[in-house]
């Protein structure tokens, strides 16, 4: 898994939902890709942290080149959140901020 942080983004949407978009080298044509969330307390402040996965599946999911999207909707969050990090399967990690379109 190679993601790379430019192409990610969280945003809040009207109803406080966030949307985690981005894309990731899959390891296979037949997988499928979901970000699990991690335990949060407040000794993590500002930072939520999200697991990346992959799923085996029947279909292609990714283009030919492995690179597939990533989507996840989150309904509950802390309102001290203001950053996101994604940690693949192998540990590598980063760390980008969450717009706030909607109201807070």
């Amino acid at each position: 898994m190679a993601p790379t942080s430019d192409n990610w983004i969280a945003e809040f949407d009207e109803a406080r939902r966030l949307w985690i978009r981005g894309s990731a080298t899959f390891p296979n044509d037949f997988s499928t890709a979901s970000l699990r969330r991690e335990q949060y307390s407040l000794a993590d402040g500002d930072l939520l942290t999200f697991k990346l996965q992959f799923h085996r599946d029947k279909e292609p999911f990714c283009g030919p080149d492995l690179i597939g999207p990533v989507h996840h909707l989150e309904r509950h969050i802390p309102e001290t959140v203001s950053r996101v990090r994604v940690v693949s399967e192998s540990g590598e990690q980063f760390d980008f901020p969450i717009s706030r379109k909607g109201p807070r």
